[in-house]
């Protein structure tokens, strides 16, 4: 027992010291008894023996290390570590046979280039799962006092191996087994666990009482994984999952990686993949703007572009630790990775500033403008008109004015689909924003009748109009994570209310790719599927969360639903469009609408009515300019 808890305690590099020693005193006896079986000699050591010896410890000692024999924790062995040692003590056997053949050592018998690999290969087995049996037994005891979790892993591909074994060394959850669609596999066992059909998923949850389903599919295009949420989101069992695919190609698979759902496992659609070819030929060597950084579209759209090696990005945010976050990882993703030679800046300052962004726009010379920065929660928004309306719709019109003056090649506007038809502040802000580009879009196209610009004007104008965006601040799926966590109740505006769906790397991909499409003045949306509806997604998560709804019909489930009422300037469902023009692309997931706006000077009259109302802080006023404007 003490003998037993010093070993355990030792420093690692003493236990790999008498690892390495056990095997060199193996390698010795091993090679004498070889000896022995053949000559009847127990130990032969004159003149060219030694040599033997010293040969066989020199092929041996660094084939294990390099087998990772010496890094494998003994007392949690699996079956990879059996793998390794015989697939060691192999390659070790062929080289030492060679040697002993091809070498003609006098007095060497050559069957001792046989017979000692196999036994080596014996005591090393033997000497592991003893090792095993005997250090890793009692702590399989103090974790077993507690009852393990039952689970299932779906998918029985190398995924859902890897997670077997690391679930053998840390002994955590007992595996019921493996659920896959391959009939092949079907009542077949893997690593002793028995594969089922998905059919089998609500008989096993009742017979085998399972806590939790872990997905093992890698996010492919054969829609596997999908299809596994969708059968698994009917069930009340938690689901949990493993990485990305490029984790599995690399064998970096552990209980340390399992995680809740991916934001986009929760979509009724495939994650759009856009192509980045026309975007690398737009950014390429270009120095890039983005304002609103900080924020969840912003930032995102910040990392994909330092992936396609930009001469500079600039972070442009009034929010200094959001500013400070984003740039700390870009300059970090450029000194960890040599290909990059983008220089990463952050500035501090508001869009609402027109002296900072002219100071930025002659320092930094953008080629390309991505302007993210808005106000964007419709309810804070409608309680803060003023503030909404000053960065929204003159911050917008300040850095779009910059841009021109200042000869960019490309402005790009974040927009909302609450800019449709708008029934709060922010979506009407947003509108008149989009109807600031699409004015001085056409004003560039018609110098005959520009009345702010000059000929020198370049600059093309467009806008992105976004559904919701899973993940970003303020998101119900977020949300509803918190209250689920909580234990509820799930807040619902209305039953029957449904909204466009999309991730943070999606909006960020159309963004870029909306800029390499465009020729002044569209307004680019995203084919994003059906919209869904809120009342689904939240009974969704509380499925996949292994919980169940609390209703009259249920009055012991776990989680409550509650409908709460859709707030000011909430719409029961959104749209994309303000008419049915829309046109398709030369990309078949993007299109582009053709949309009405107030000409140039118009706007102009009708934005300086607007200002005035703020001036004065009169916000009915400023209510009823900004309606107007956006009908």
């Amino acid at each position: 027992m003490l003998i037993r808890k010093y070993i355990l305690l030792l420093p690692r590099i003493w236990k790999q010291g008498i690892a390495v020693s056990f095997d060199l005193v193996a390698i010795f006896s091993t090679l004498a008894f070889a000896y022995w079986l053949r000559l009847d000699d127990l130990y032969v050591w004159p003149g060219p023996d030694l040599f033997i010896y010293l040969l066989a410890v020199v092929f041996s000692i660094p084939i294990f290390a390099a087998h990772g024999l010496y890094s494998s924790v003994i007392r949690y062995i699996d079956i990879s570590v059996l793998r390794s040692i015989t697939r060691a003590c192999l390659i070790y056997g062929v080289i030492f046979f060679l040697a002993v053949l091809l070498g003609k050592f006098s007095g060497v018998p050559r069957t001792v280039g046989i017979t000692q690999p196999a036994l080596l290969l014996l005591v090393t087995l033997g000497s592991r799962l003893f090792v095993s049996i005997v250090f890793g037994r009692r702590d399989s005891k103090r974790v077993n006092h507690k009852k393990k979790q039952r689970v299932l892993i779906w998918g029985a591909g190398e995924a859902g191996r890897q997670i077997v074994t690391s679930i053998r060394q840390h002994d955590t959850y007992d595996i019921v087994g493996f659920i896959d669609e391959d009939a092949s596999l079907w009542n077949r066992s893997i690593l002793s666990r028995r594969v089922f059909p998905p059919s089998s998923l609500q008989s096993l949850m009742r017979s085998q009482n399972i806590a939790e389903v872990l997905l093992a599919i890698p996010d492919t295009l054969d829609g596997s994984r999908r299809r596994a949420i969708e059968t698994l989101s009917t069930n009340q069992v938690r689901v949990r999952t493993i990485p990305s695919l490029s984790d599995i190609i690399s064998g970096d698979i552990s209980l340390s990686n399992i995680r809740d759902l991916e934001l986009e496992d929760l979509l009724d659609r495939d994650p759009v993949k856009l192509d980045q070819s026309p975007v690398t030929d737009l950014v390429s060597g270009k120095n890039i703007l983005v304002t609103g950084a900080g924020g969840s579209i912003g930032s995102e759209i910040s990392r994909q572009l330092l992936k396609l090696n930009p001469k500079s990005i600039v972070l442009l945010d009034h929010s200094e630790p959001q500013l400070y976050t984003i740039h700390l990882e870009l300059q970090s993703l450029v000194t960890k990775k040599s290909r990059l030679s983008t220089t990463v800046s952050a500035v501090l300052g508001s869009v609402r500033d027109h002296v900072r962004l002219a100071s930025v726009f002659r320092q930094f010379e953008p080629d390309v403008v991505i302007h993210s920065a808005a106000y964007k929660h419709v309810t804070i928004v409608e309680d803060n008109p003023s503030e909404g309306l000053l960065t929204n719709v003159f911050g917008t019109m300040a850095c779009a004015i910059a841009a021109a003056d200042n000869n960019v090649e490309n402005f790009v506007l974040v927009s909302t689909d609450k800019s449709v038809r708008p029934t709060s502040v922010m979506g009407a802000s947003k509108r008149v924003s989009e109807m600031i580009l699409q004015a001085m879009a056409a004003d560039i196209r018609n110098a005959s009748e520009r009345s702010i610009a000059q000929a020198k004007w370049r600059t093309k104008f467009c806008m992105v109009r976004f559904g919701n965006v899973l993940g970003s601040s303020g998101s119900v799926i977020p949300l509803f994570r918190q209250q689920i966590r909580t234990g509820g109740p799930v807040t619902i505006t209305h039953p029957e209310a449904t909204r466009y769906l999309m991730t943070i790397p999606e909006a960020a991909q159309l963004v870029l790719n909306a800029a390499a499409l465009s020729k002044g003045g569209e307004v680019f949306l995203l084919d994003m599927g059906a919209p869904v509806r809120i009342y689904d997604l939240a009974l969704r998560l509380i499925n996949l969360a292994g919980m169940t709804v609390r209703s009259s019909n249920n009055p012991t489930g776990d989680i409550e639903v509650k409908i709460v009422g859709l707030r000011p300037g909430e719409k029961l469902h959104e749209e994309l469009l303000i008419g049915n023009n829309a046109e398709l692309t030369s990309n078949n997931r993007i299109f582009v609408a053709k949309e009405e706006f107030l000409a140039w000077g118009a706007l102009t009259d009708a934005l300086s009515k607007l200002r005035k109302a703020i001036d004065e802080g009169n916000q009915e006023q400023m209510r009823e300019q900004v309606f107007k404007m956006a009908e």
